[in-house]
């Protein structure tokens, strides 16, 4: 199972990357089993994948059990998942299944939320439940010492804008996912939808200058957010050869890894 974990501060538009980049996959092979998890409290990515709010209705993964005991503890958690909280939803015409993590309404931490993501993957993994799960993770790096961060097989995307307030939090995520052991299968994507990235040198200095060394690179521009929001995935790819492009490459490096 491909586990594809989509880090960075917050508005660097992992959310829009997962959409676009679950879409690409799923074009690319449709035989390939896919979950998309909405891993942020705020469950911005149902709005990328044209949902409204109709997930609601379902139970979020955070209300699961965050422990089990023994198989049948386990068992039972995954039957939780496949009866509440699992959402059949069509991407542009693409099959393929959605979960969303959630959060309460109290003033507690959601380390227990986190926990039960956590568990839920592992046993997906054991399982291999799915070809791929795509997880839109929390800003910042407070998720990888949560126990949900990607083990050596995975894959983390780091996404960033072209600024030294972005690229500050997405190397203090890689030195993170260092010190916890975590995959050496790391992308860097640069949203640049305004522009900031005028040649291949500005994002190398960039690289260079914060110390990152990602298996590689890539530069996405010009998002119509609004037509993600509408469910149009395909549009908005399409609208731009150069964005189609990218995440296309994404895509490949990924499935090809």
């Amino acid at each position: 199972m491909k586990k594809i974990i989509i880090s960075g501060k917050g508005g660097a538009g992992k959310s829009t990357l997962a959409s676009l980049l679950s879409f690409v996959i799923a074009e690319k092979n449709p035989s390939l089993k896919m979950l998309v998890i909405d891993g942020d409290a705020s469950s911005t990515l149902a709005l990328s994948l044209g949902m409204g709010e109709d997930f609601k209705k379902y139970m979020p993964v955070g209300e699961l059990r965050p422990r089990v005991k023994d198989e049948r503890e386990e068992e039972n958690n995954m039957e939780q998942f496949k009866e509440k909280c699992l959402i059949k939803i069509s991407l542009a015409g693409l099959p393929m299944d959605f979960a969303y993590m959630g959060h309460h309404s109290t003033k507690e931490c959601f380390c227990g939320y986190n926990e039960a993501l956590s568990l839920l993957l592992n046993s997906l993994d054991k399982n291999n439940s799915y070809d791929v799960v795509v997880v839109d993770r929390e800003a910042g790096l407070e998720h990888l010492t949560r126990n949900v961060y990607p083990s050596s097989s995975d894959f983390l995307v780091l996404t960033s804008w072209l600024s030294d307030d972005y690229f500050s939090v997405i190397k203090e995520i890689n030195d993170t996912a260092d010190i916890l052991g975590s995959t050496k299968n790391r992308l860097l994507v640069i949203n640049d939808i305004l522009g900031s990235c005028k040649s291949e040198k500005d994002a190398k200095d960039y690289i260079e200058k914060y110390g990152l060394k990602p298996s590689d690179w890539f530069v996405i521009k010009r998002v119509d957010t609004g037509l993600l929001r509408q469910g149009k995935v395909d549009q908005a790819l399409k609208s731009d050869k150069e964005l189609e492009l990218a995440v296309n490459k994404i895509a490949e490096w990924i499935l090809s890894a």
